[in-house]
């Protein structure tokens, strides 16, 4: 039995293709083929305070029907 092979073509577009999804996967961007992670901006001190009020508010909740 014969095997098929790939054209240097078609393994270069599936290579982008699976590339571009790892981009996805970890949010990077590739630019000229490499890729470059995009970081995400830290909270600042005013929404962490008001997401921890929030998380204490919901566990006092939880505390109180159990």
């Amino acid at each position: 039995m014969k095997r098929r092979r790939l054209s240097a073509a078609v393994r270069r577009r599936i290579g982008a293709a699976k590339k571009a999804w790892w981009a996805r996967q970890k949010r990077t961007t590739i630019t000229k083929g490499k890729l470059k992670i995009v970081k995400r901006k830290p909270m600042s001190p005013a929404a962490r305070k008001r997401l921890s009020t929030l998380m204490k508010a919901r566990w006092a909740e939880r505390k109180k029907a159990a």
